[in-house]
C-alpha cells in the first residue's frame, strides 16, 4: 500500500514517501451525511488544473481524463462536508508561458508560479515536472505546496509523481480551505494513506466557513 507522509513547515510544505511506484486509490463512496447534516446547503468550488508539458516530449504531466478521475475521488471524500469540486478548466501548457521551469528547484519558483496563475474564480492546481532536488526543494523533500486563505501565492502546486494522487489533492484542498494538520486518523493527518479519507464535523464547519469568508468567488 502506498502512503503519504506530510510534514508542516511555514508555509505548508508536503513531504511524500511512497511505498511503491503507484497509488492504490480507495474507491469507497462516503455518504454525504456522514459528518454534516443532510440539510446543509451543498457548495461546489470551481477548479482549474494546469498541467506542465515536458519541453522535450511535448506531453503533459497528466491528461484531462486522469484529472477528472482524481477530482471525482476528491468529491467522494469532500461529500462529507457537502462540498464538491467541479473541473471547469484544464490546460496543458508550456511552463515558459509563466516564466517557469519544467523542473523547478526552489520554493521561490513555486511562489512565483502560483502568483502568476492566481485567479480568485478558481482553486488552481498545477502539476510540474519532477522537482530538481539541487535547490531548497531538495532540503524539504516536499512534493506539494499549498496555500492558506491569507497567502498571496494562491493555489496548489505538485510535482509529477503525485499529479494523480486524489487523497493528497483532497488533503491539499483542505489547507486551501484553512484546515491545519491533525494527529487523528483523518484526511488532514500528516500521514495520508488509502484509508485516510475522513473529515470531522469541526473540519467541515471550518472549511465551509473559509468558503464563505475567503473563497466565495470560487463557489458556484
Amino acid at each position: 500500500m502506498c502512503y503519504t507522509l506530510l510534514m508542516t513547515m511555514p508555509p505548508v510544505f508536503m513531504l511524500l514517501a511512497l511505498a511503491s511506484s503507484g497509488f492504490a486509490a480507495d474507491t469507497r463512496v462516503l455518504p454525504a451525511t456522514q459528518v454534516l447534516a443532510a440539510d446543509v446547503e451543498p457548495v461546489t468550488i470551481a477548479l482549474r488544473y494546469l498541467a506542465f508539458k515536458d519541453p522535450r516530449q511535448g506531453k503533459a504531466v497528466i491528461d484531462e481524463s486522469a484529472v477528472a478521475r482524481m477530482v471525482s475521488r476528491m468529491n467522494q471524500v469532500w461529500a462529507q462536508c457537502q462540498v464538491s469540486f467541479r473541473l471547469d478548466d484544464y490546460a496543458a501548457l508550456d511552463p515558459a508561458r509563466y516564466g517557469a521551469r519544467f523542473n523547478p528547484a526552489n520554493f521561490a519558483e513555486l511562489d512565483r508560479l502560483r502568483e502568476a496563475t492566481r485567479d480568485t474564480r478558481y482553486l488552481t492546481m498545477i502539476s510540474t515536472g519532477k522537482w530538481d532536488r539541487s535547490g531548497d526543494l531538495g532540503d524539504s523533500g516536499s512534493n506539494c505546496y499549498s496555500s492558506f486563505p491569507s497567502d498571496s501565492a494562491d493555489g496548489i502546486v505538485c510535482e509529477a509523481r503525485v499529479a494523480a494522487n486524489p487523497l493528497l489533492h483532497a488533503h491539499e484542498a483542505g489547507h486551501w480551505l484553512n484546515l491545519k494538520h491533525t494527529k487523528g486518523r483523518d484526511l488532514m493527518n500528516h500521514f495520508v494513506g488509502a484509508t485516510n479519507d475522513v473529515l470531522t464535523h469541526d473540519q467541515c464547519v471550518l472549511a465551509r466557513s473559509a468558503i464563505g469568508n475567503w473563497r466565495r468567488s470560487a463557489a458556484l
